[in-house]
């Protein structure tokens, strides 16, 4: 077994001190971390991209499934900083990747965007471990979208190619499963710091069918039209209530 006195065991085994994380006092700067991660099916050559957000202070995770690779694709950069936006940060705030070039360069575009004012924070080479929990953010992701591409694939007895349009919201969902439901050690979801609040909603498995009311209107009590119609529920909006609904 490993032995701390032994020279040839801490060369040989030692892992790098662990990267512990200190809570943010009052007026430090919130960080922001970015990754990218790629799934793809066992018969498959395409390998879907997406990009993981990991917040420091709350611990929310949102992941977005990306055409490729890169930053030249605008609506990339202005979904990243929506979500910095939508953790409710508005002034300074760091942002961390590694230095993998396509993650630095996606960096910059972010903190470009953000006019209120941002710092990059570059993870040293070699040193994963400390890129704001983002990697192991992404490790639970991984196998949470597994476990619900799975569980629909069985209830409609059918699989789903990486590059379907399916994986583009059922991304999106995890990433809220996880921001909302998932406790950590202090009892707490990220959904409960970030909000104040525990989640008030009641749970729907994705891909479930539904019933869906049509906006009102004024002459509604005289059409004969039906006011419901079916759809599937593909989730909900970040941060609110409103459900994401394929009529």
């Amino acid at each position: 077994s490993f032995r701390s006195w032994c020279d040839e065991c801490v060369h040989g085994r030692k892992d790098a001190p662990p990267h512990c994380r200190t809570k943010r006092g009052a007026g430090e700067i919130p960080e922001v971390s970015f990754d990218y991660a790629f799934v793809r099916r066992d018969d498959e050559e395409h390998v879907a991209t997406l990009l993981v957000m990991k917040d420091r202070d709350t611990r929310c995770v949102r992941a977005w499934l990306l055409p490729h690779k890169g930053v030249d694709l605008e609506e990339t950069v202005n979904r990243a900083v929506a979500g910095v936006h939508e953790l409710g940060y508005r002034g300074r705030v760091l942002i961390r990747t590694d230095g993998e070039a396509a993650l630095t360069a996606l960096r910059d575009a972010i903190i470009e965007a953000l006019p209120e004012g941002a710092t990059p924070v570059k993870t040293p080479v070699g040193e994963s471990a400390s890129n704001g929990g983002v990697e192991n953010s992404v490790r639970i992701f991984k196998g949470l979208l597994r476990v619900h591409l799975a569980a629909l694939e069985r209830r409609i007895d059918a699989k789903f190619p990486s590059a379907h349009p399916v994986l583009t919201w059922l991304v999106e969902h995890v990433g809220d499963v996880i921001s909302k439901y998932m406790v950590s050690a202090d009892g707490k979801t990220a959904y409960e710091r970030l909000f104040g609040r525990p989640v008030r909603e009641e749970g729907l498995e994705f891909g479930e069918t539904l019933h869906w009311r049509h906006r009102p209107a004024k002459d509604m009590n005289v059409v004969l039209d039906t006011r419901w119609s079916s759809g599937v529920w593909l989730g909900r909006k970040w941060g609110g209530i409103i459900h994401l609904i394929y009529a």
